[in-house]
């Protein structure tokens, strides 16, 4: 491969990829493919040095968050499921973006980064 300058992109996948939730099919399937493109596209543009990465938040405070997050019920399934106790705040995510467009990841490639506040681990 030659010496230039490295590209690098990411892609949001809503939550993570990895787990499947029941009613969810829809958006099970979405991460699933944003996942699969991700890693296809990283495979395809790794000879040109191009780096495709995604971001896999977990539930996070939006404008589109704010109906479960005001649902008493729902809200609190959500948060005992968090170990890091809450909903991320959307600063939250910076340092996955900054550390992804930096060099500090040049040799990543194809990965799906959850930034979950450990949601995946219980």
């Amino acid at each position: 491969m030659q010496n230039r300058k490295a590209v690098k992109s990411s892609t949001l996948a809503q939550c993570s990829p990895s787990k499947a939730e029941n009613l969810f099919l829809h958006n099970t399937a979405s991460k699933h493919g944003v996942a699969g493109l991700t890693k296809a596209f990283a495979n395809e543009l790794a000879p040109y040095n191009i780096q495709v990465n995604c971001i896999a938040p977990g539930y996070t405070k939006t404008a589109n968050t704010e109906p479960i997050r005001v649902d008493k019920t729902r809200n609190k399934e959500i948060l005992d499921r968090i170990p890091a106790g809450h909903w991320a705040e959307p600063y939250e995510l910076m340092g996955a973006v900054v550390f992804l467009a930096s060099h500090a990841s040049d040799y990543i490639n194809g990965h799906v980064l959850a930034v979950d506040g450990g949601w995946l681990v219980r």
